[in-house]
């Protein structure tokens, strides 16, 4: 895989690239200073692998290694499957970001109700999952989302903040965050609520959080300022 072609056309096309929360004091100050000082520097950067997910499904070491030589020092990943990362034992993935430089800050995960045989969901060998992500020294495991037929009634978002509530409990035992990943449609409104906010105020404050992706907030028509305000220490990642 040649690295310009990598970049022109797995990364810089998606416009999906994010910042991890990586011990970046300095880093923040430098960018409150000034947005487009040609002195802001990063002491991390990070990828969701979602943006590449094409480039993973196809060649992941390949992929990982162009990342890793264009600057990227740490990743969230969204190829987890019953028990293999991208194809691979967590043995062999773990092996694989070691010999590249590479750090996993966090794995996203899905509840796996509509296959309760899969085993590592949210529903299913929950620590199992937990304790491969730890051992591959993940801080935070992300629910990062819900199917169609996951999402039709509030009731169903009241399930998924139980459900939310024990799989914190669980993975705190592997020093785990747990977070949920939102797309647009937790904001739209059903029988005149909001899903979104039932997820924040009908889960455990000190042990759910949530990751916010400012894009499908601002398409959803919602202002992610007023519930990080609102919501104070909920959104650690972002």
């Amino acid at each position: 895989m040649k690295r310009r072609t990598f970049v022109n056309n797995s990364v810089l096309a998606t416009g999906s690239l994010f910042l991890l929360k990586c011990k970046a004091e300095k880093t923040t100050k430098s960018i409150s200073k000034d947005m487009t000082s040609d002195t802001t520097t990063f002491d991390k950067i990070g990828i969701q692998l979602w943006s590449v997910r094409h480039a993973m499904e196809k060649e992941p070491i390949a992929t990982l290694k162009a990342l890793s030589e264009i600057g990227f020092t740490d990743i969230e990943c969204t190829g987890y499957e019953a028990g293999k990362v991208y194809g691979m034992t967590p043995k062999e993935f773990k092996s694989v970001l070691s010999d590249l430089g590479l750090s996993m800050q966090s794995c996203h995960v899905k509840t796996g109700t509509d296959v309760p045989d899969k085993i590592r969901t949210m529903t299913n060998d929950w620590e199992g999952f937990c304790e491969d992500i730890a051992f591959l020294g993940g801080k935070s495991v992300v629910s990062g989302w819900f199917r169609p037929d996951e999402r039709e009634t509030i009731d169903d978002y009241k399930k998924h903040a139980e459900l939310f509530n024990k799989c914190a409990e669980v993975a705190k035992k592997y020093d785990l965050t747990f977070a949920h990943h939102n797309h647009d449609f937790e904001f739209f409104k059903i029988d005149d609520q909001v899903p979104y906010d039932i997820l924040l105020n009908e889960t455990d404050k000190d042990k759910v959080f949530f990751e916010m992706d400012h894009y499908w907030v601002k398409k959803a028509g919602a202002n992610s300022l007023e519930y990080i305000k609102n919501h104070p220490g909920r959104f650690p990642f972002w």
